[in-house]
């Protein structure tokens, strides 16, 4: 048997210092999180909140440039899927799953926990909603009606799916779309409604009724999404959520919502979002498969909801055969500017690595990419949970896209956050990022990829030595991409210490790396 032992340290370079906008890492140094959420308060967007998996919730009061971490305990429990918002009157609500005391996992996600904050983030109350014996409560997102023409203004909604037995192939068991909503700032919930009119499975996987979320038409109608046997369905509540009309298919998800081909990752979705612009038009975005590979496609109504466009594609099409998933969108309030971030692989040449993007629609139309990352995220591994979501939040004109990263050198998924503009984001300049060179070994294929990419370079040579010996050598003598990817079998190296070095122009890269049998 074959033992490989890869450390391979990123060494960054920085030949160029035109840096257009900062990335911040929020939790302490080696504490393991994922799935972001984050808000952003649309009076004083300084004050920012951001929620991770599985329990752990900050607060920034700089613009996101640093975070505070706050203890949340309520007496239902904090586990897992946190999103969070800011209300316009300055409210901070968090929803999530519980942590039953005396159940084991799944059976203690047996209700939907709701915090909520008046005072700025220093003290939480809790409620709890939609218990039922014997089922699971999953995935919660929250909504806030701030409409002045609504009859529900400041009315809050809870949408989620709800599992007879979590992970069960029985089809006795089943899971469906449920909703709630408060009058009270959350202090109470109304008894659940169950939206979908056709139930899923409860195996948690395609044909499972997942990923519901709600935007607010300016009377206050309700228009929810969700994914599920591989449809993106849309249904409507005109009477604040009491009742709901017929569920109706308003676009096609090939091979569904549950992506399981990446290299390198554990999961990833591609459930859907919705945002309305409260004068009839509503936008939906998500993602699939139909042409081989994940895209990242958008489905609009100008009709309330009657009619839908045919889909669009919101990455480049010239993008396959990468990957991209994992899409979420979000809504400036006061400018009424819509922004979708997901996670691609489009800068990866052997659709590896991961980078994410924040793509703005102006004009009537989807714009460019705007990249996030400032290197390229190494895939964490099969082993490493990376999160069902991605947080984007914008308010007047400010964007925060807060995103789980691979931490190579610790080996566990941690949160970043980027601070952005829309100056930045709509008018995007040509890349200024430092060059930088990163690696991944793959065991099961056998073999590693070094990543590195090369602005300003046209041609590049990759060596790598074993003490003086040279051992490997390719050329690249036209990088159109700026950028390279290197395939190479641990067979042909052998065993010990290697050294690894990319010369392209001025950029000098060099890292280290170790392969025992």
């Amino acid at each position: 048997m074959r033992k490989w032992t890869a450390f391979i340290p990123c060494v960054l370079f920085w030949p160029l210092l035109g840096q257009f906008h900062q990335t911040v890492p929020v939790v302490p140094e080696g504490i393991q999180t994922n799935e972001p959420s984050i808000a952003i308060d649309p009076k004083y967007p300084a004050f920012q909140v951001l929620g991770s998996n599985t329990s752990q919730f900050f607060i920034s009061q700089n613009g996101g440039q640093s975070w505070v971490p706050k203890l949340l305990n309520p007496k239902e429990g904090f586990y897992g899927d946190p999103v969070t918002l800011i209300s316009k009157e300055g409210h901070i609500y968090l929803t999530h799953l519980s942590k039953t005391e005396g159940k084991k996992w799944p059976n203690h996600f047996d209700r939907i926990v709701f915090q909520g904050s008046i005072d700025g983030g220093k003290t939480f109350y809790s409620s709890s909603i939609g218990f039922a014996e014997g089922k699971m409560q999953d995935k919660p997102w929250i909504s806030v009606d701030e409409n002045k023409r609504s009859a529900y203004k400041n009315r809050i909604y809870i949408t989620w799916t709800e599992f007879d037995t979590y992970g069960s192939s029985n089809p006795k068991d089943s899971s469906r779309i449920k909703c709630a909503f408060s009058d009270d700032y959350g202090k109470s919930f109304s008894d659940p409604i169950t939206i979908s009119d056709v139930s899923g499975n409860a195996v948690d996987g395609d044909n499972t009724l997942e990923g519901a979320n709600l935007t607010i038409g300016k009377r206050g109608e309700l228009y929810c999404v969700w994914a599920g046997k591989n449809k993106i369905w849309l249904d409507i509540s005109r009477d604040g959520g009491k009742t709901w009309g017929t569920d109706k298919g308003i676009g096609n998800q090939p091979n569904g919502w549950n992506i399981e081909h990446l290299t390198g990752i554990e999961r990833a979705n591609s459930m859907p979002f919705i945002q309305s612009n409260g004068k009839g038009r509503l936008m939906v975005v998500y993602g699939h498969d139909g042409k081989g590979t994940q895209d990242i496609y958008s489905l609009s109504s100008r009709d309330y909801g009657v009619n839908w466009s045919p889909e669009v594609q919101v990455n480049p099409l010239e993008n396959s055969p990468t990957d991209q998933y994992m899409p979420h969108m979000c809504k400036d309030r006061e400018t009424g500017d819509i922004y979708v971030t997901y996670y691609t692989r489009r800068f990866s040449n052997n659709n590896i690595f991961i980078d994410v993007v924040v793509v703005p629609f102006e004009k009537g139309k989807w714009g460019e990419e705007y990249r996030v990352t400032k290197r390229s995220i190494t895939p964490p591994g099969e082993d490493v949970f990376f999160g069902d979501y991605i947080g984007v939040a914008a308010e007047r004109k400010n964007i925060r896209v807060a995103f789980t990263y691979n931490d190579d050198f610790r080996g566990i998924a941690s949160v970043k956050v980027a601070l952005l503009n829309k100056k930045l984001v709509c008018k995007p300049k040509p890349s200024q990022y430092a060059a930088f060179l990163s690696s991944v070994l793959r065991s099961k294929q056998k073999d590693f990829v070094l990543h590195a990419e090369l602005p300003g370079s046209t041609s590049a040579i990759v060596e790598i030595y074993r003490g003086k010996v040279l051992v490997y050598k390719n050329v690249y003598p036209n990088l159109e991409q700026r950028s390279i990817e290197d395939i190479i079998l641990m067979d042909k190296l052998g065993k010990g210490f290697f050294e690894v070095k990319v010369k392209a122009g001025t950029n000098h890269l060099q890292s280290d790396f170790f392969i025992e049998r």
